[in-house]
Formats: C-alpha cells, structure tokens, sequence
C-alpha cells in the first residue's frame, strides 16, 4: 500500500475509458474538463491527511468521510453529492456480511472515494474504465458503482436461501450441530439487513437530491437498484422467516427424540423401583426374614421379582403408557 493511502487515481476520458494518474502530484496535469476519480485508503494516515490540508474540499467533509461507524445515507451540498454506501465483503477468509464501507464524494469534474477494506465492486467499476466500457461522469460513475454493488451482494442473497433449504434433511445425529450452524446463518441475515435496508432507503430518494450533474437516465438507473435491493431486503425477510420455520422444526425433532428417552427412563424406573423396594427389604441384615432357611428361597424370590416385572409392563400396556 502507498503510504500516501492512494489505491488509485485515474483520469475519465468522457467515453467510458481512462488514463491512470501517477499519484498526487500528477493532479495538475489533469484536464480540468476531465473528471477525476480518486480512489484512498481510509484507514492510512496519509490519505486522512491529504483529505485535510490538499484535497480544498470545504469544511467538515473531510470529517464526514472520515467519520467512524457510518450508515448509507447521502447529504448535498451545492452542486456535490455525499453518499455512504456499503458493500459484501468478498475477500479471503472474511464474513459477507461484515459490509465495507465506501465513501463516495462527487462534484461535476472530480470523484473522491475511501474504503477501509478492498471492495470489490470499486475493482469491476475500474476495470470497466480500462476496457473503455466504464463511466462518463459522476452520474454515471454512481449509477455503475451501485449495480456493480447489487451484482455482488445478489449471489450471497441466493445462497443463504440454498442454505436454509438444506436444514430440512437434517438427520437426528447432526441436529447439535445444525442448531448452531442455523444460528450462525440467522446471524448473518440480520446483519446483511441492517446495511442493505437504509442502502435501498437512500438509492430511492437519490431522485430528490439538487445536483445537476445526475441526470434523468442516471436517476432511474438508481431507482431500479433500489428495486433490486428492495427484493434483497424482502428475500432476507424470507430467508429469515424460513429460518426461524427449520429451527422450529429442528428444535421440534430435537425434544421429541428427548421425551422419547426421558419416558423410556421413567418406563425403566417405574418398572425397578419396586423391584429395589423389595430387593432392599430383603436384604437388610436382621432376623425374621422369610425363607431365610430354605435352599429354594432365592430361585422362588427371583421367580417373584419376574411376575412382577411382567405384571408392571401388562399393566402399563393396559393404560396404554407403552
């Protein structure tokens, strides 16, 4: 990472390509009818810095893009656009549903963003720059980086729906571990809405916001990702609702099978507990006990003991209590 934080600076052409900038310093060479989209590491002190004392943006922007524990929201100011935005975090070894956070500021002839982690719909948009398919401008730059956010959260979305359709085949052995794996995905729902439900909130009112430079066609583009994000938020909805169905059902499976143990215990208790009664008595160490003269009295004690335990269990058949 440059400790300057620049991931990087490229200068839009008006046709859909670019060309790449050096860093900062090769700012002046831009064509001030160009737009410029620079792109920072928020969490590298020295894109904080720039964003103080170089960047000439007016007082207390800095501060917002900077600001920790934001929500997708947007706020004009003049003719410029300030837009909170979050994306599915697809690297290596990290959750989906801990969302980055994209900072977006806009202005007719320039476009700041920050991350603090890599996202990859600011990659697919740059990409499309390179291939000479990208944005125009900052309307369309919007409008792009929105659908490319929507494209990547769509097969997360789809997923956790296959995953909660596999919990209904859960065999009684794997049920400790489902409950927890099922937890763990209800976990994931909750937090993928928290993000994804303000997001579609604020692509739907971007239509109200001043700024000459949004066109009508880069309006309606963000309409319909706010529709497709509405259909997110509804499909988690589901997928929350189904969830909470397949943990009733596992929990409904999990305390049948552990009634069925618990009345074979008390079956197994009620049908012994009068054999150790009289096992006990019987074997206590005073005199007077019957039959303690006789060879044959332990074989007609047993016998005793076995009439009783098939006079319980007819009893018990007979009530209907097995």
């Amino acid at each position: 990472m440059d400790p300057s934080g620049l991931i990087h600076v490229v200068e839009m052409d008006g046709k859909g390509g670019c060309r790449r900038l050096s860093g900062f310093d090769d700012l002046a060479s831009a064509d001030p009818q160009k737009t410029i989209w620079i792109h920072l590491d928020r969490t590298v002190e020295g894109s904080q810095k720039w964003l103080h004392e170089r960047s000439g943006l007016e007082v207390g922007v800095p501060q917002a893009l900077l600001a920790e524990g934001t929500r997708p929201r947007s706020v004009a100011v003049d003719h410029s656009l300030l837009v909170f935005l979050r994306g599915v975090n697809l690297n290596p070894g990290q959750a989906p549903e801990d969302m980055i956070s994209l900072r977006v500021w806009l202005e007719p002839n320039r476009i700041i963003t920050l991350r603090s982690g890599r996202l990859q719909a600011s990659a697919d948009v740059l990409g499309e720059l390179e291939k000479g398919t990208g944005p125009s401008g900052p309307g369309e730059f919007l409008a792009h980086l929105v659908e490319r956010l929507c494209e990547r959260m769509a097969p997360i979305v789809e997923d956790l729906d296959d995953q909660i359709d596999q919990f209904y085949e859960v065999k009684a052995e794997d049920q400790l571990e489902q409950r927890d794996r099922l937890s763990r995905l209800r976990r994931q729902i909750i937090s993928l809405r928290r993000f994804t439900a303000p997001q579609r909130d604020l692509l739907a009112a971007l239509h109200l916001e001043p700024v000459p430079w949004l066109a009508k066609g880069h309006k309606s583009r963000l309409r319909e990702a706010s529709e497709r994000l509405k259909r997110f938020v509804e499909d988690l909805d589901a997928t929350r609702e189904h969830a909470l169905i397949a943990q009733d059902d596992i929990d409904s499976h999990f305390s049948e099978q552990l009634n069925r143990r618990m009345y074979l215990l008390s079956m197994v208790a009620g049908i012994f507990i009068p054999l150790g009664i009289l096992t006990g008595l019987f074997g206590i160490n005073v005199g007077g006990i019957p039959g303690s003269d006789s060879p044959v009295a332990f074989i007609v004690f047993c016998v005793a003991l076995a009439l009783i335990v098939a006079g319980e269990i007819t009893l018990f058949k007979k009530m209907k209590w097995l």
